[in-house]
């Protein structure tokens, strides 16, 4: 097992994973790159590692909001012509 493999066996996901699924799902309604496959691993790992939440968290309504944000984001780096990014993510950005 490499130490990757070793270091994420010994986490425990599972707190964060309701959390992501706060911005992940609305996220697939929109175009940002990257989201239905975040989605589709956030789904995995929820069925692999049997978490449980109410699927009231599954907020589609949050999508233009959360579109809106990531995509002011890209205008600003794109007017200020930033070659570099440091990124400080609370969860799981589609960036990268």
């Amino acid at each position: 097992m490499s130490d990757k493999n070793a270091i994420r066996s010994e986490m425990d996901f599972a707190p964060i994973i309701p959390t992501a699924f706060l911005t992940a799902y609305p996220r697939t309604f929109t175009d940002i790159p990257y989201s239905v496959e975040i989605f589709a691993e956030l789904e995995r790992m929820k069925r692999e590692e049997g978490v449980e939440f109410g699927d009231d968290i599954l907020a589609a309504h949050l999508a233009p909001g959360l579109e809106a944000r990531y995509k002011m984001v890209d205008r600003i780096l794109d007017e200020l012509a930033a070659t570099q990014v440091l990124e400080l993510a609370a969860g799981l950005s589609p960036r990268g």
